[in-house]
């Protein structure tokens, strides 16, 4: 990849108006620079408290119950695949887990 790339992953589509997506990254990039020069520790935690609930809470806004009925059905897949050997051993798991 050629350094005046951007990296496919940080590439955001979206169809708000150019203004508005620039007016974010001004705002980004003025927080950034306030947040640079906090030399206040109690108030940089709470900033990182603040950081660690909203992404708690962004993450738990996305996840859906699961139905009884589906959960049983993936308990009974999980023991029909332990009846016939389709397991991976702590031990393979392991070797495999050094991969990743």
């Amino acid at each position: 990849m050629y350094s005046n790339q951007i990296p496919f992953e940080n590439v955001i589509f979206t169809d708000k108006p150019t203004e508005l997506i620039m007016n974010i990254a001004v705002k980004k990039v003025e927080l950034i620079e306030w947040l640079a020069g906090i030399q206040d520790k109690s108030l940089l935690d709470e900033l990182e408290t603040l950081k660690k609930k909203t992404i708690a809470e962004s993450y738990e806004s996305r996840m859906k119950p699961m139905s009884a009925q589906h959960y049983k059905s993936l308990l009974d897949q999980s023991e029909e695949d332990y009846k016939n050997g389709r397991v991976t051993s702590q031990e393979d798991l392991e070797k495999e887990s050094e991969n990743w």
